[in-house]
């Protein structure tokens, strides 16, 4: 049997190498015949591009067989993965607009003809099997939290977790934890026990009370991989989910949730899940993995919305941007019907007046930017881009008039090197020719006479830790460091590193706090000590490169705009 088998798998793989050979000679040659008998597959052109053969080659191919492709962004994204040009996959996605028109003629004939469809009347047994529905999931959400509420009374009942909280809750985390450890050294309680997870749990949350975020993190996380059968995991994802709100944590440790189902748990609590894991993968780069988790979010959830965000980012790194569009747009009504927060909605419309922006779409542009509120603290990003908008569009009038805006006190925390170029080229645009010269000298002064300090600066700060102190101690006003402080400002600025600024601060505050109570601690203090001195490092190292970007970026664009 096993002799049979192979035989019978060589012909096809034969078949498979002559087809292809026989394309691919085809390509090479140049010939103008088309390859009767043979419709180009998605296999095919990955096979073509590993070979060698041209994209141009591959897509005479595709035009002389007419194939259509549907592409899904997960094929667009295995097609990147395996080679095959970007124009190419272009091409692809072009064909359904190239080949199918007659199909989608007769579609659409088909489609008016039909008559419209009816909303269906539920009948009184639909009904009735719709309300016995909700009726179990209110009965299982209500069983989940009975369920909760029984097992916190038991250890209650105990009286360790609730001599443990009691402290906690009372600012008293280092006793709260000599509770929970006391009880561990005493018993027989080895890891994965109902009484381990309990006492864990109740540490974490002793460190949490106390505020410290970044310590706890590696405990939940402990917490969570003993499985969903324990009475902590549910409460200990959600601390977790809300501590990387706080900090920049994410170890490769959490992908091993995936392995975790959590089907037995309520709708919401499985939304929430889903979207933090595919959150996580999306923060990774992952995005091939992100993706089927956002999916997996029901439409009633708040993160459904966010999980669209991000799936528009994905498709705007892949140039897809009638796809991102849409994502968007369903995006900012999913968001104002489960009332997701404004955050959500404002990135949504940045991300709408940015698309608009690169399309030369100016007008929409604007109007997208001008959902966003003034309170927002993406009001300023949204104002400047509004005003290069504007005179990009030659809309002179507006474009001065919000440049004359952007001096003022209200945007005194910003940088914008280039301000100063355009007020010139506006009034050399309408013969104001004193005002840009004037305009002109104004940035040879300012923005200018800066290039050499941040050239100089980045020569001898090529250290990432180096970088990292220096931008810090001119941020706090320290000079010694030879860069100016107006050049810190775009650090400010910067998402990234005011996020890795914010964990090293919070860092830094646990270890002030873990060595005031290290006596009463010990080897656990000892032990936290420890991690937070290497997430510590290696923070600062990724701020220092993040700085490094930033600043280098800044002295590109002061040579340029001094050309």
């Amino acid at each position: 049997m096993e002799v049979s088998n192979n035989h019978e798998i060589e012909p096809r793989r034969s078949k498979r190498f002559m087809r292809l050979g026989l394309i691919a000679a085809l390509l090479i040659s140049f010939l103008g015949a088309p390859v009767y008998g043979f419709a180009i597959t998605k296999e095919d052109i990955v096979q073509l591009s590993k070979l060698g053969i041209s994209k141009d080659e591959i897509i005479k191919a595709i035009k002389k067989d007419r194939t259509v492709f549907k592409l899904p962004v997960q094929e667009i994204l295995r097609l990147k993965k395996s080679g095959v040009h970007q124009e190419v996959i272009k091409f692809m996605l072009e064909t359904p607009r190239m080949f199918g028109s007659e199909k989608s003629d007769k579609g659409k004939k088909a489609e008016a003809a039909a008559p419209a469809p009816q909303t269906k009347e539920m009948t009184a047994e639909e009904k009735a099997a719709e309300e016995d529905r909700l009726r179990r999931e209110a009965q299982r959400l209500a069983e989940e939290a009975r369920r909760a509420e029984d097992v916190q009374k038991a250890a209650y009942a105990k009286g360790i977790f609730l001599e443990g909280k009691t402290e906690a809750d009372a600012g008293n985390f280092a006793e709260a934890i000599r509770i929970f450890r006391s009880f561990l050294e005493k018993g027989t309680y080895g890891p994965g026990s109902k009484e381990y997870v309990v006492a864990r749990y109740g540490i974490a949350n002793a460190l949490i009370k106390a505020g410290l975020y970044q310590s706890a993190a590696e405990i939940l996380m402990e917490v969570l991989l003993v499985g969903p059968e324990t009475d902590f995991f549910k409460t200990a994802f959600q601390n977790l989910r809300e501590l990387r709100k706080r900090v920049v944590w994410g170890p490769p440790e959490i992908e091993r949730l995936t392995e975790i189902s959590v089907s037995g748990f309520s709708r919401s609590f499985e939304d929430e899940y889903h979207y933090v894991l595919g959150e996580f993968f999306f923060d990774a780069g992952n995005f091939e993995r992100a993706l089927p988790y956002f999916e997996r979010v029901s439409e009633d959830s708040p993160d459904h919305a966010r999980g669209l965000y991000l799936t528009a980012l994905v498709q705007v790194q892949n140039q897809m941007y009638r796809s991102a569009v849409k994502s968007l747009e369903r995006a900012i009504g999913s968001a104002e019907r489960t009332g997701t927060e404004t955050a959500v909605l404002e990135l949504c419309y940045m991300a709408l007046a940015r698309i608009a922006y690169a399309n030369n779409d100016f007008y929409a542009a604007v109007y997208y930017y001008r959902k966003i509120p003034v309170s927002s603290n993406r009001a300023p990003a949204a104002f400047f881009e509004s005003a290069w908008a504007y005179f990009l569009n030659a809309d002179y009038v507006r474009a001065l008039g919000m440049f004359h805006a952007l001096h003022s006190p209200a945007f005194e925390h910003f940088f914008y090197p280039e301000l100063w170029i355009l007020e010139a080229t506006v009034y050399l645009n309408t013969c104001h020719y004193k005002k840009a010269r004037a305009a002109l000298e104004m940035f040879t002064k300012e923005v200018a006479a800066l290039a050499p300090q941040l050239k100089e600066f980045l020569r001898t700060a090529q250290n990432p830790m180096k970088t990292y102190t220096a931008a810090i101690a001119t941020i706090r006003g320290d000079k010694t460091y030879g860069l100016p402080k107006v050049l810190a400002k775009p650090l400010l600025a910067d998402v990234d590193f005011h996020n890795l600024y914010r964990t090293i601060r919070q860092i830094e505050k646990e270890e002030a706090q873990l060595k005031a109570e290290e006596k009463k601690l010990g080897d656990l203090a000892q032990s936290l000590l420890s991690r937070l001195a290497v997430a510590r490092q290696n923070t600062v190292v990724r701020a220092g490169i993040r700085a490094q970007r930033v600043l280098r970026q800044l002295a590109g664009e002061l040579d340029r705009y001094s050309v």
